[in-house]
């Protein structure tokens, strides 16, 4: 009885191959760092395979399946589908924890043919300092803090300045995230980055980024003027 379950599952794929039924996902494409609980989309190519064809979505951990996403989507047309993934992690039985190795497979409806994922990452990072609407005055000193899951300790990133006028600027390199899922970067001279200085005017972010992906974003703050020194003689 199993000899005969494998040579038609054999034949299955042997049919598939011959038809030339294939499918890539090119989205996520391996290396990304996912924020958890945000939009993204899955995208892949196919052909050989009827278009509007019903697929499924499955999510993986290190090889092992942890449940579907979705069901019965179509397929696509004219060899590329794409699926708006609105929370990422989240699937039938859940949310997926934070963490590394996860990879998503692709597959007809009727369990035909098949195509899974490079790995990626899902992360949470959150901005403790600044916070919304905090003023720093320019050139004093402060710390610029975060808090962290899914992605390893002492992995390196940049960080950036952003403002609508003067985009992203860099502020540091190659700095580790931290560990123990929590990290901080001491800006000695608040407003100052590589090339310039902020001026106090409007609203900046500052930007966490990781090998040109940007992973987070705090929190809207401003800068202030330092106060004015009067000198004994003017008064």
């Amino acid at each position: 009885m199993k000899k005969s379950i494998v040579c038609l599952g054999g034949f299955f794929l042997a049919s598939a191959l011959a038809f030339g039924q294939t499918m890539k996902i090119t989205s996520p494409s391996g290396g990304e760092f996912w924020p958890k609980g945000v939009y993204t989309n899955i995208t892949w190519t196919y052909s050989g395979i009827q278009d509007n064809t019903k697929v499924k979505l499955i999510l993986f951990k290190n090889g092992a399946k942890v449940d579907s996403i979705v069901t019965g989507v179509s397929i696509g047309s004219g060899g590329h589908g794409a699926w708006d993934w609105k929370s990422i992690g989240a699937h039938a039985g859940g949310t997926a924890a934070v963490g590394g190795g996860y990879s998503i497979r692709i597959r007809t409806m009727d369990n035909g043919p098949f195509a899974d994922s490079a790995l990626f990452t899902i992360y949470t990072i959150t901005f403790t300092s600044p916070q919304t609407n905090d003023s720093w005055i320019l050139g004093s000193s402060h710390t610029v803090a975060w808090t962290f899951g899914g992605i390893p300790a002492g992995t390196l990133v940049d960080l950036f300045l952003e403002q609508a006028v003067m985009w992203n600027v860099p502020l540091d390199k190659n700095i580790s995230i931290g560990s123990g899922g929590s990290g901080s970067w001491d800006w000695e001279k608040a407003g100052s980055y590589i090339g310039g200085t902020a001026k106090a005017v409007g609203q900046y972010h500052i930007l966490l980024r990781h090998s040109y992906q940007g992973l987070a974003q705090s929190p809207p703050f401003t800068f202030s003027a330092p106060p004015l020194v009067v000198s004994d003689d003017v008064k």
